[in-house]
């Protein structure tokens, strides 16, 4: 069967998909990231396999046409598969058109044996073992999945004991160990050739999703798979991480507010600085990819961002979930000031019940602003009744009498 090039589509910060083709073979997750695309904000390039043909990609050559654009891939971020320097790791975004995925993400693609010790050469021993238990459980979670769909139950058994064993790795102090010694210890439970090279790892594990998705009853065949390169704040000297809000979440103030980490991969364990303490240029580029969040979105938006070897890549971008009504009318003045919505708009956003936290006495800024913080937070409800609960029939009556 012949590869079909007008059901895969590459995209980047300067390139779109053709408003020709129908984002209704995408899939959600696929549609959010072209999003991003579209509005050009510095996102990691991608490739949308449309639902049409995922699920028949183990039965055509496609290895020639997918080539290029992992080429592609290695012309945006300086890394290419199988280089031992700078290995290119890709992930697999398993698409469906559901808001909730049963699949699973799957991480550090092309990360096999001529690889790893590249990989951890510029990460660290211990992260790049624990990549590789990333992986491995992986692709045991499609395995299993193949194996219920078909109901090998035999099959099941086997790796649901091999991902046992990965999950006591992971939990295990011994946190020296080599990212090598775990691919022979697991290569020989995996599909045949997973570690042999970073292409063939990637020719399996396409089959496999493609195969999952060929027996998978849940999937109407509105399942697509988008393909990431990968990126790690830790990367380099000169990378880091970091997540903030496009505006203050409490007072509304239009300044980004967050943490970044200093070459580490995430948050976890990292010792954050303040936002404002980061590299200018990229609080430039935030501040500018905040304002362009919040005028799409009308919202206020958190932003989780990676820079590696210097060039700062958006993650993740999603709503604030906790933030006060007066930093959303905040919001809609500056979005009205700037006509990018009306004034019925601005009405039509804001409940009644939203404003009367306005009504409520608060502590001025101002006058706390030398106080010592023992930590940060964000603003709670402002509280509508006072009262006391009672856990029993004898108390609450004892209280009456009184």
């Amino acid at each position: 069967m012949a590869f079909d090039k007008k059901k895969v589509f590459y995209f980047s910060q300067t390139k779109s998909v053709p408003k020709t083709a129908s984002r209704d073979f995408f899939g959600i997750r696929a549609r959010l990231a072209l999003d991003l695309a579209e509005m050009k904000l510095p996102v990691l390039p991608g490739l949308i396999i449309n639902s049409e043909v995922a699920d028949e990609i183990e039965k055509v050559d496609y290895k020639k046409d997918l080539e290029s654009y992992f080429m592609q891939f290695s012309e945006e971020l300086g890394k290419a598969f199988g280089d031992e320097n700078h290995p290119l790791l890709i992930k697999f975004v398993i698409s469906p058109n559901m808001v909730i995925s049963q699949y699973p993400i799957l991480h550090n693609i092309g990360l096999a044996k001529d690889t790893v010790e590249g990989f951890a050469d510029k990460v660290g021993g211990t992260f790049a073992a624990n990549e590789i238990l990333f992986l491995i459980i992986g692709i045991l979670k499609i395995e299993k999945m193949i194996a219920e769909s078909t109901g090998d139950k035999k099959y099941l058994a086997t790796v649901d004991k091999t991902i046992d064993s990965v999950k006591k790795d992971f939990k295990s102090k011994e946190k020296k160990q080599k990212a090598l010694s775990i691919i022979e210890k697991y290569e020989g439970l995996l599909p045949e050739g997973f570690f042999e090279s970073a292409k063939k790892q990637i020719e399996v594990m396409l089959a496999r999703v493609s195969y999952l998705l060929e027996v998978d009853e849940q999937n109407d065949h509105d399942t697509a798979i988008l393909i990431h390169p990968m990126v790690y704040g830790n990367y380099t000297k000169d990378s880091s991480s970091g997540v903030c809000t496009t505006r203050n979440v409490i007072t509304g103030e239009k300044v980004i507010q967050g943490m970044f980490y200093n070459n580490a991969y995430d948050e976890l364990f990292s010792p954050g600085k303040n936002i404002s303490q980061f590299d200018k240029k990229y609080v430039s580029q935030l501040t500018k990819t905040a304002e362009q969040l919040e005028d799409t979105f009308k919202d206020i938006r958190q932003i989780r961002f990676t820079v590696e070897n210097g060039k700062l890549w958006l993650i993740e971008q999603k709503s604030v979930e906790q933030k006060s009504t007066a930093s959303l009318i905040s919001l809609y003045f500056d979005l009205l000031k700037r006509k990018i919505i009306d004034d019925k708009t601005l009405i039509q956003s804001l409940k009644p019940e939203q404003l009367t936290e306005l009504l409520h006495p608060v502590i001025e800024e101002a006058s706390v602003k030398d106080l010592d913080s023992i930590s940060g937070g964000v603003s709670g409800a402002p509280g509508a009744a006072v009262g006391r609960v009672y856990f029993s029939t004898e108390d609450l009556l004892d209280a009456k009498r009184l």
